[in-house]
């Protein structure tokens, strides 16, 4: 093992949190952190304060856990955000700016260079003054000029800098030039080193390894590698590597599954089952050979043995789609579970499930409401999916209206008239009642959620 193990910077609260679609709340970020703290991940990025009050918000509440890993916030190169970064109550800042042509002519118009380079040096110095740890990122570092890059990085150390940054953020880069410029900076500049890939060819988890290779310290990463289009390096994966290749050990491997569980759960993100590391399918073997061998030496087929990775491996044939036969249509299972309104008719259907296929990615659980039949009791049953639901409210006049429900949704409480449709994001607790009327209340819960 390296006697220096590279130092992990999770991005998943701030480079995550501008993923398609993802944004964090305060209690989302706080599980988070929390995960990565039993994770024993040393430094996480959260946010950039400046953006909002509603973002400042969240950092500061981060930054008032306990057991978290230490902070570092985004700022551009301007006090006021480095202001900010001080006030929500992160340990560094991470200030960024880019300083080759296309930077000046795209996001800092009517700035020159040494505009750039004055900016990279008060805006560190001032940091530095608050007591702020400071860490110098050069946006687009792989398609800057070396001169230009090294000119920046300099000036950030002579402000009094702890760390650099080179972000490859078009993910343009192979491993061949980041080991180039990693050794070439590294050559030049007395600070510590960070790796930032961006995974747009595929290439974030290689690159950031050959980074490493070449003499990084840091490395940047984020669950399930979400961020900016296709994201940044896997943390999970890049771990793995790591440990693979003796240069870090993979700590608490039970965590690093749930928290990434938790994190597609969060972010309400497609699950994949052919990720690396971390999808279901990864240590599943059905072809006969491989199972045989398998059989006969557990590590045939195994780069890492999955106990490592807080995973288990099946060595029998799994469950094969089956023909496409009459397995297009079912009809209903009479569920035996208790029924949606707490009411006295058994009347609950499950009309579609895995008994359709093996990996049927979605149930309907149907529930016909009589006339005659009873307000419903009190909220029992409080449920929570990993994955998105809703429910559907068909009255049984003429317009579909006359059923009235109410759905709990976390502090939420929302009355629904039919014709209606209540979407329920995942991870959220959520229940059911109806108060009146008669029809169809259809609960759809898409890709893993089992019927409720």
């Amino acid at each position: 093992m390296s006697p220096q193990p590279p130092i992990l910077v999770d991005c998943t609260l701030r480079e995550g949190n501008q993923a398609p679609l993802v944004r964090f709340n305060v209690a989302a970020s706080c599980r988070i952190a929390q995960g990565l703290g039993r994770l024993g991940v040393e430094e996480m990025e959260v946010g950039h304060p400046s953006a909002s009050p509603v973002e400042f918000e969240r950092v500061a509440a981060v930054a008032r856990l306990k057991d978290r890993p230490r902070m570092i916030a985004h700022a551009r190169a301007l006090e006021e955000d480095v202001r900010a970064v001080h006030a929500a109550g992160a340990e560094a800042v991470g200030i960024f700016i880019g300083v080759n042509p296309l930077s000046l002519r795209s996001r800092l118009r009517g700035r020159t260079f040494d505009d750039v380079i004055q900016l990279i040096t008060s805006s560190v110095r001032f940091a530095k003054s608050l007591g702020l740890g400071v860490r110098l990122t050069v946006e687009d570092a792989t398609r800057t000029e070396l001169e230009q890059l090294l000119i920046a990085f300099q000036a950030a150390a002579d402000a009094g800098a702890d760390r650099i940054c080179l972000p490859d953020t078009v993910g343009c880069a192979s491993p061949e030039n980041i080991t180039e410029l990693v050794t070439a900076v590294a050559a030049r500049i007395p600070l510590p080193l960070e790796i930032h890939a961006h995974n747009d060819r595929g290439l974030a988890v290689a690159n950031t390894m050959a980074a490493v290779r070449a003499g990084a310290r840091y490395v940047s990463s984020s669950l399930l590698g979400i961020g900016e289009r296709a994201g940044i390096a896997d943390t999970a994966v890049v771990l793995a590597n790591l440990h693979y290749e003796s240069l870090r050990t993979l700590e608490h491997p039970e965590v690093l599954q749930a928290l990434c569980k938790e994190v597609e759960v969060l972010a309400r993100l497609p699950h994949d089952p052919a990720r690396p590391v971390t999808g279901r399918h990864v240590f599943h073997h059905t072809a006969q050979l491989h199972r045989r061998a398998m059989e006969t030496d557990p590590d045939s087929y195994h780069w890492l043995p999955p106990a490592v990775l807080g995973r288990e491996y099946l060595v029998k044939l799994l469950d094969l789609v089956p023909e496409i036969n009459h397995q297009l249509m079912t009809s209903p299972l009479e569920s035996t579970a208790a029924s949606l309104h707490n009411g006295a008719h058994p009347s609950r259907q499950v009309f579609l499930d895995r008994r359709v296929m093996p990996d049927c990615r979605r149930t309907i659980v149907v529930e016909r409401i009589l006339p005659d039949q009873p307000p419903a009791a009190p909220l029992a049953a409080i449920r929570t999916h990993d994955c998105d639901s809703y429910f559907l409210l068909i009255g049984r006049g003429e317009k579909l209206e006359g059923l009235e429900a109410e759905i709990t949704l976390e502090a939420d409480v929302i009355h629904a008239s039919s014709p209606a449709t209540v979407f329920i994001p995942a991870g959220k607790a959520h229940a059911c009642r109806v108060k009146a009327g008669a029809g169809l209340l259809i609960h759809c819960i898409d890709q893993e959620g089992e019927a409720s």
